[in-house]
């Protein structure tokens, strides 16, 4: 069983936390105790959450559901929280998910709304889906007022905290510039927990979120996947995002799924009207936010033959290097070929025919040597 203590506030270094005890024990012996915490400025820290062990039990759910560990919390949890991932959430991943085992949530339930600032957010990565959903957001009922970074595993090495300030910096010209605040979490789930990112982080950005219920009553999860692709996958956790969206919402916040329903490629050919973007955007994972894309990953390499396709290169110049791009099309377009079978890099693909645009030759000998290598370092590994 997973117990969580009874939450509480401390002032840190000029950041104010929120914090709970809690510890793990397996046939009566105890296997770890540590204590959790979200951390805002100064300026939110009257928005964290009050009362209730709703973040803890969202950052807990996954780790949880992997070992079978029943949630045991000294602090209620929200009505709606509890009764979604009792009664929906855990039986539709247990029963789904062959990594994932049922457990029960034991914690009083209540309903009480907490005193909000009815802000709207949204995270601030600075990648296609984010900016998509400032920029749609915008000409919604539910524009965004509160950009938000969040530090709980994205930021690697001994410097992940200079990384999320160094990141904050340019989130906040970012924020200055469409006139909304932005707003910093940073956490210790994924040193208290050390579960593999991928497995997780959707989860945990909810967490987050869910610990500042003062602040926000809406959040707009921007999306990396459309709700036609959900599938139950233990170690992706945005492929349920549709279904967690739903689950993690509460009597004060609500989480929506944004964007969710576009491809990939047409939320870029949209950014093409959207003037930050050119100067912002940053899907690349090989560098930092605060330096220009690689143009060499593949998140790079398919976005760059979208723009591509779509004769937005001077648009996009500040962010990615077309320089001599052209020449290396036949490579781009063969790498997406040998790797068709994922939806994310089949889409630029499809998009490139519908553009009018020929696969030239050279792509199709290339896209075969590619299937071929792939296959003799499969069998090697064998």
């Amino acid at each position: 069983m997973i117990r969580i203590g009874k939450s509480c506030i401390e002032h840190v270094d000029g950041s104010v936390r929120l914090c709970a005890d809690i510890s793990a024990e397996y046939k009566g012996k105890e296997l770890w105790q540590k204590r959790l915490w979200f951390g805002v400025s100064e300026a939110y820290g009257d928005s964290l959450t009050r009362g209730k062990a709703d973040p803890f039990v969202a950052a807990l759910i996954i780790y949880a559901l992997f070992r079978g560990l029943d949630i045991k919390c000294e602090d209620p949890v929200s009505e709606r929280l509890l009764y979604s991932l009792n009664h929906t959430y855990i039986p539709a991943l247990s029963f789904n998910c062959r990594e994932y085992h049922s457990l029960k949530i034991i914690a009083e339930s209540t309903d009480a709304r907490q005193s909000c600032r009815n802000a709207t957010g949204a995270g601030i990565s600075l990648g296609v889906d984010s900016l998509y959903t400032f920029y749609i957001s915008s000409r919604t009922e539910y524009p965004v007022t509160h950009g938000c970074l969040i530090n709980n595993g994205f930021y690697e090495g001994a410097d992940s905290r200079e990384q999320f300030s160094r990141h904050g910096e340019l989130a906040l010209r970012f924020c200055r510039e469409l006139g909304a605040e932005l707003v910093m979490i940073d956490s210790n789930i994924h040193e208290a927990l050390e579960q593999r990112y991928l497995d997780v982080f959707s989860q945990w950005n909810m967490a987050c979120l869910l610990a500042l219920q003062g602040l926000f009553s809406t959040y707009m999860c921007a999306s990396g996947h459309r709700e036609n692709e959900f599938v139950y996958n233990a170690h992706h956790s945005d492929f349920l995002d549709i279904l967690t969206v739903e689950c993690f919402s509460t009597e004060t916040l609500r989480f929506f799924h944004s964007g969710g329903s576009v491809r990939r490629v047409d939320k870029i050919k949209e950014l093409c009207s959207y003037p930050p973007a050119y100067c912002y955007m940053h899907p690349c994972y090989l560098k930092p936010a605060w330096e220009k894309n690689c143009g060499k990953c593949i998140k790079d390499i398919r976005d760059m033959v979208t723009i591509y396709a779509l004769g937005a290169q001077d648009k996009f110049s500040d962010v990615y290097d077309f320089t001599g791009f052209k020449k290396r099309i036949p490579e781009a377009l063969a790498f997406l070929m040998a790797n068709e079978n994922e939806v994310l890099l089949r889409q630029p693909l499809e998009f490139w025919k519908e553009q009018g645009l020929d696969i030239p030759p050279k792509a199709k000998v290339y896209a075969e040597i590619f299937r071929k290598s792939a296959k003799r370092i499969e069998e090697s590994r064998k």
